[in-house]
């Protein structure tokens, strides 16, 4: 238990990018590692996801300039798509560089 506590004190103080890369390197097997692909797979969805409502709102733009067309649909498409871009611009926003989002430093 005494060195649970003792390791979970010194990995919060050593939770910076660049110290936390030196531990790694010191002590691999007690550090919890750096979710560096997990960080790079939501940027890869937030892109995916910003070409996707940019597609959504011309095709409503499209839709309106029509006549007698039904945007309802179009207009959740874009909805929807916003909704995840802001989920995923929050997840980003809380993942520490470098470090594990999940860690508390507790």
């Amino acid at each position: 238990m005494k060195k649970k506590l003792l390791f979970t004190a010194l990995f919060s103080l050593l939770c910076t990018p660049a110290l936390a890369n030196i531990y790694v390197l010191l002590s691999p097997s007690l550090v919890p590692k750096c979710d560096i692909n997990r960080k790079t797979m939501l940027q890869a969805e937030l892109n995916n996801e910003q070409k996707a409502l940019a597609e959504a709102q011309q095709a409503l733009n499209r839709s309106r300039t029509g006549k007698g067309s039904d945007t309802t649909a179009l207009q959740n498409v874009v909805f929807d798509r916003q909704q995840n871009i802001q989920a995923l611009q929050r997840e980003l926003s809380r993942m520490k560089q470098g470090c594990n989002p999940n860690h508390t430093g507790k």
